[in-house]
């Protein structure tokens, strides 16, 4: 600013320059408070615009106004709303970047957005994005943690794949009561993936999921149930827990099923209830029905005990 000043500025006094120079960004800083305080007064109002159902045009422009002027929360609605619109590149580029801005600020939302999305952005936008995730949790945000842990299990967000991290992280974060993290903090138990195999443990997190319908958690009770694992072996009750799980959507669930029926585990064995299941599976998407029904229609069946 200063340096584009005519020439014979350059004479004035230092302390006159100083003043000057001091006064720009005095003057930036009230500018900056005055759009944030902006940001959350267009942003509350498109708030109460959504909770009094007024027409979806109008509440948007509330949040565009908003997160043109910084709000993050904003920011992440806006991205949203532009990202599942599907109108065009241009506005999908318009959606990544409000996301990335929103999530950089730490706006948590924003930041699990993006990291379904992470391969999208430029490599100086994903060492932002995972420089603020790595900031966050380092700081104590637990959802930070949440999303850094899938990242480690997964081998997501440029992150190698670490289930000794993932565990450690998970441990802190249990204490959200998170269906998902419970789950995930069991599978770990379960597997002593992360260095530490404790069956009693995976059943404790499990029942959880037991508690609040969470289909891959009742289905891992099943499965240990099914292979006592922790617990006594008991078909009926692994065929019970693979009944709910398969019933709230849990594809393999019917591979499961398959199995008790094919080699008459807890119930009569039963081919064509075993074919039913695998076929039910197989709908829903589970590569291990599939891989197994088509090996059955070629008369080479897969022993079921794979699925151990």
């Amino acid at each position: 600013m200063i340096m584009n000043q005519p020439t014979k500025s350059v004479s004035l006094p230092l302390i006159v320059l100083t003043i000057v120079f001091m006064s720009h960004f005095r003057l930036n800083a009230q500018d900056r408070i005055n759009q944030e305080k902006a940001g959350s007064l267009h942003y509350e109002q498109g708030m109460e615009a959504l909770r009094s159902g007024e027409n979806l045009k109008a509440t948007v422009k509330y949040f565009e106004k908003a997160a043109a002027e910084g709000n993050a929360n904003a920011q992440y609605i806006v991205g949203r709303y532009l990202l599942n619109a599907n109108h065009s590149p241009s506005t999908e580029k318009e959606a990544y970047d409000l996301l990335l801005e929103s999530a950089k600020k730490g706006q948590m939302d924003a930041l699990s957005e993006v990291s379904k999305h992470f391969d999208s952005f430029s490599i100086d936008s994903r060492n932002s994005i995972n420089s603020k995730l790595k900031e966050l949790s380092g700081n104590g945000d637990l959802k930070a943690s949440s999303l850094l842990a899938q990242a480690y299990l997964n081998g997501t967000m440029g992150y190698s794949k670490d289930p000794q991290k993932a565990l450690s992280l998970l441990e802190k974060t249990v204490v959200l009561q998170d269906s998902q993290d419970e789950y995930l903090l069991g599978a770990l138990y379960l597997t002593g993936q992360g260095g530490k195999r404790d069956y009693l443990k995976a059943e404790a997190l499990f029942s959880k999921g037991l508690k609040k319908a969470y289909a891959p958690s009742i289905f891992s009770l099943g499965y240990q149930h099914f292979r006592g694992l922790g617990v006594v072996q008991d078909y009926k009750k692994a065929k019970a827990y693979f009944q709910k799980s398969a019933t709230l959507g849990y594809a393999d669930a019917h591979a499961l099923l398959a199995s008790l029926y094919y080699y008459g585990l807890g119930v009569t064995e039963d081919l064509e209830s075993a074919l039913m299941e695998l076929e039910k599976g197989v709908e829903k998407g589970s590569d291990q029905a599939r891989s197994i029904l088509e090996e059955i229609n070629k008369k080479e069946p897969r022993s079921f005990s794979e699925l151990d």
